[in-house]
């Protein structure tokens, strides 16, 4: 009976005949004795030798399942956590770079614009980041320097209502204080220049002494007191005369203030003013027709013009001159009549 061994086919004879067991190689089909193992002809492998019987057939051969190795569940899962852990990592850095990263960039320029004075950017720029560090606090100093700056610029344009206004807001804020009432002298200073430039100098010069040593107030107040007049006749009157006939007044002041000395007949148009200098060397004379005169004087140390004379100090009154007691002075024609005030 033949069996198939896979590479070679053996014969068998029953042992009862006892005959020569021989076998067959099933490559080049030769004839080999059964103790031989390999074919002589070919060298093929041959069947076992001195096999007693041939074996019935067997089962057909099954395959043996196949199973999944583990390893490549290992690798999937592994695959999976490399993903999420890339996952994670780029999340926090995506965080790290929009939680602190931008912001302290941002921050960063924020700080520079503000410290490059421009405060309108930085502004806009700390008001973006909310409370991040210092932002509200110097978001507060730029508007601060903001409206500083606008009043500042409004001071020197001499808008000083609408600085004043400003600098009374950000109270003590840098010189702010000073500012605000710098506003108020200005005000107060160019009142003091208009009634300069009107020709009110007395009134000038009390405005600008008010204001002490307020920019150029000391100088714009002695600016107000005017020249005394020069010694001699300097106003007078529509009907005041001179003498023809050598009539003269004289009158020296010993004083160390200057006078204005009035003289004045009976009619109200006939009358002149005298100026006689403080400390005068020699005595003031006018030509003035004979009559009977009433005389009085201003007297003052500040000289404001013809219209204000001494101004409406405590000495602003008149001050009448007695002759012997007498209020009035005769003049008699062509005599030299000299007088003096003070000691």
């Amino acid at each position: 009976m033949d069996r198939d061994m896979g590479q070679s086919q053996c014969l068998y004879f029953s042992p009862e005949k006892r005959r020569l067991i021989t076998m067959r190689c099933t490559n080049c089909g030769t004839e080999n004795a059964d103790n031989m193992t390999n074919c002589t002809v070919c060298g093929a492998a041959l069947g076992f030798a001195g096999a007693p019987a041939a074996y019935p057939p067997g089962p057909p051969m099954q395959p043996y399942p196949v199973q999944e190795p583990p390893a490549k569940k290992k690798k999937s899962l592994g695959l999976i956590l490399g993903i999420a852990i890339g996952v994670v990592v780029i999340v926090a850095a995506a965080l790290i770079m929009f939680m602190v990263v931008i912001p302290k960039q941002n921050y960063d320029k924020a700080m520079a614009l503000y410290e490059s004075k421009n405060y309108v950017e930085a502004l806009a720029a700390f008001n973006n980041m909310g409370d991040y560090e210092e932002s509200a606090r110097y978001a507060r100093l730029c508007q601060e320097y903001i409206d500083y700056n606008k009043a500042v610029e409004a001071f020197e344009a001499g808008d000083y209502d609408t600085a004043y206004d400003i600098f009374i807001e950000l109270g003590d804020f840098e010189d702010s204080a000073k500012l605000a009432k710098d506003c108020l002298l200005f005000v107060e200073y160019n009142k003091a220049l208009a009634l300069y430039n009107e020709g009110f100098y007395e009134e000038a010069y009390l405005a600008f002494l008010a204001l002490g040593g307020f920019h150029d107030s000391a100088q714009k107040a002695q600016d107000c007191i005017q020249p005394f007049p020069a010694a001699g006749l300097y106003r007078k009157g529509s009907g005041y005369a001179a003498a023809d006939d050598g009539t003269l007044f004289s009158m020296r002041n010993n004083m160390n203030r200057d006078i204005i000395v009035y003289v004045f007949l009976e009619d109200e148009t006939n009358w002149g003013a005298i100026a006689c200098p403080a400390n005068g060397a020699d005595p003031v004379a006018v030509s003035i027709k004979p009559g009977v005169y009433f005389f009085c004087y201003k007297i003052g140390d500040n000289w404001f013009g013809d219209d204000e004379l001494f101004g409406t100090g405590e000495d602003a009154g008149y001050y009448v001159i007695k002759f012997g007691g007498e209020k009035l002075l005769t003049l008699e024609a062509g005599v030299a009549n000299k007088y003096q005030i003070g000691g």
